[in-house]
C-alpha cells in the first residue's frame, strides 16, 4: 500500500482462509480490539511505509487456496490469493 494511507485503518478480509481451519483461528495486528478470534476480518493501522501488519494463526486447518482482501477506509483494495 502507499505510504499516503499511513495511520488509516486497513480492514483484513479472510473467509476462506478461516473456514479452512476446523479447530479455530486467531488473528493478531495493533489493534485496541486485537485478538479476533474465529473471525473473517481484522483491521490495522497503515504505518508510514505503508504496511499494515496481520498474523495468523489456525488449528486443524485444511489445505487450501484461500482469497484475502485488504480495505482501506473504503478504496479500493487488493485482494491476494494465499495456498496453506
Amino acid at each position: 500500500m502507499s505510504p499516503a494511507l499511513a495511520e488509516q485503518t486497513a480492514t483484513k478480509s479472510a473467509p476462506e482462509l478461516v473456514q479452512h481451519c476446523g479447530g479455530g483461528s486467531r488473528w493478531e495486528s495493533d489493534s485496541i480490539l486485537s485478538p479476533f478470534l474465529n473471525s473473517a476480518t481484522a483491521t490495522a493501522t497503515v504505518d508510514n511505509d505503508g504496511n499494515a501488519l496481520f498474523a495468523f494463526a489456525g488449528i486443524s486447518c485444511a489445505a487450501g487456496v484461500s482469497n484475502v482482501s485488504v480495505v482501506v477506509n473504503g478504496t479500493k483494495g487488493h485482494t491476494y490469493r494465499t495456498s496453506q
